[in-house]
């Protein structure tokens, strides 16, 4: 569903905006035509039709321009409003490289414009409406060269911005290009609004000690449910939150939350729950924030939490985009007395070369391998490698996505410490959480993960 504060309804002959306005925003054509058009020497040059998919307006918030067209909705039409906020930050993000090519493109866009304006003006000064029309369909070569590099101009243009280019001759967008754009602002707006409104919860997923069956810890996990939208997966918003720069509040929140929640964690577990831990996912943008540490310490501080009680996940692949910059940030975070983890492991990089070098406390081995374990022989040798590599390294284990007994006892078999998956929970709200703190894993779920190799189906 596309958010209405987006949308805007231009009837029949109204005006979108006149030349010399100030730019605020851009627009989108949902359905509807537009007219934009120039006044010169009292007459009126229309410079384009557009239509469904068109983008106008966007220029002159490129280059913090004025308007310098009028445009006028010549049939009733609806519009997508784009906020100069929202293409001011996707400029500002882009890489340099990109906001230097549209600088330059911007500017020649403008001397190309200028240089017509310049022609045309030159044909119809003094021109009656007759001679005007003969002479503009009966324009020069110069000026018909002219007008074709105007036109591949605006081609780029609408390339630049759009991220797509188009060779017919009404450079239409293709209705799924204008979707996904409106459906990003809207997700975007959703997203600044969820964070304001409070619309986020965390739910905790159970990381059970193998060895003895009982919760040693919990990783905390986002969830978005949005009155309009409704439930949001993960996997759709943490990309654009990252994206747009909103995962770092989002992440800040994620950390006071769960620090908060793990308070509340180790009053329901007692003394059993002392070395109780909640495991917290730091993206790329935490990690190279440079306020991390400072807000990370004020959390500890404030909530008078035991460093040790609180885990940060980092990816491999994260770790290894820069070994250097990441081993300082791991130093740092390590100061604090917090544990750190590294996540899917055996996903991304090959990092068997710096590993020893990381401050790591535990590995986390990706569901990929561990899934399949009973299947695949070379997934147990994987995940049996990787178990025995991380306990000579000082590092325990926990495995991930375990879903069957199969798996459990297998893990059991090779001494592994932790193990996280749907077999013993998903993840669930605090309260649900709590529960299990109090009561422990059900006895369907002792039962089923009871060691018993007659009842596995691993060779």
């Amino acid at each position: 569903m596309i958010s209405t504060e987006y949308k805007k309804d231009y009837p029949l002959d109204s005006l979108i905006f006149s030349d010399g306005d100030p730019a605020d925003c851009a627009y989108i054509i949902e359905k509807g035509m537009v007219e934009v058009s120039i006044i010169k020497d009292e007459k009126k040059l229309i410079i384009a039709l557009l239509t469904d998919g068109d983008l106008l307006g966007e220029m002159a918030l490129i280059d913090d321009h004025v308007r310098n067209a009028t445009a006028i909705a010549i049939e009733d039409s609806q519009l997508i409003v784009i906020p100069r906020e929202y293409i001011k930050h996707k400029i500002d993000i882009s890489d340099p490289t990109v906001r230097f090519f549209l600088q330059v493109i911007m500017e020649r866009y403008r001397d190309m414009h200028a240089r017509m304006m310049h022609v045309v003006e030159g044909i119809t000064h003094h021109a009656s409406e007759d001679e005007y029309q003969s002479m503009f369909n009966n324009t020069t070569n110069i000026v018909k060269s002219l007008m074709k590099q105007y036109i591949e101009m605006q081609d780029r243009i609408m390339g630049a911005v759009n991220t797509s280019t188009h060779s017919d001759e009404n450079h239409v967008a293709h209705p799924d290009e204008v979707m996904s754009t409106v459906s990003t602002l809207n997700l975007e707006h959703n997203l600044r609004n969820a964070i304001e409104n409070n619309e986020f919860e965390l739910y905790y997923q159970p990381i059970i000690d193998i060895k003895n069956n009982h919760i040693a810890g919990c990783e905390a996990l986002i969830r978005w449910n949005n009155p309009v939208l409704g439930f949001v997966s993960p996997a759709d918003f943490i990309p654009k939150a990252e994206e747009c720069g909103l995962i770092v509040p989002l992440g800040q929140w994620i950390i006071e939350e769960a620090c908060e929640a793990l308070i509340r964690f180790l009053k329901t577990s007692g003394s059993k729950g002392s070395f109780l831990y909640v495991s917290i996912n730091l993206s790329a943008r935490q990690f190279e924030h440079p306020d991390l540490i400072k807000d990370i310490s004020n959390v500890l501080n404030n909530l008078k939490i035991v460093p040790a009680n609180v885990k940060f996940e980092i990816t491999e692949t994260l770790l290894m985009a820069n070994p250097d910059r990441a081993l300082e940030a791991l130093k740092n975070l390590k100061q604090l007395g917090v544990t750190l983890a590294i996540d899917d492991f055996g996903t991304g990089y090959s990092s068997f070369s710096y590993l020893h070098h990381f401050p790591i406390d535990t590995l986390k081995i990706d569901q990929t391998f561990v899934g399949t374990m009973c299947e695949d022989k070379k997934s147990f040798e994987i995940v049996s490698t990787l178990n025995s590599l991380a306990h000579n390294l000082g590092m325990n284990v926990i495995a991930e996505g375990i879903e069957t007994a199969d798996v459990d006892n297998k893990l059991r078999q090779i001494n592994s410490d932790y193990a996280q998956g749907y077999l013993y929970s998903r993840p669930v709200a605090e309260a649900e959480f709590i529960k299990l703190l109090k009561n422990g894993l059900s006895q369907v779920v002792l039962d089923e993960i009871e060691i018993n190799p007659s009842k596995t189906g691993c060779k």
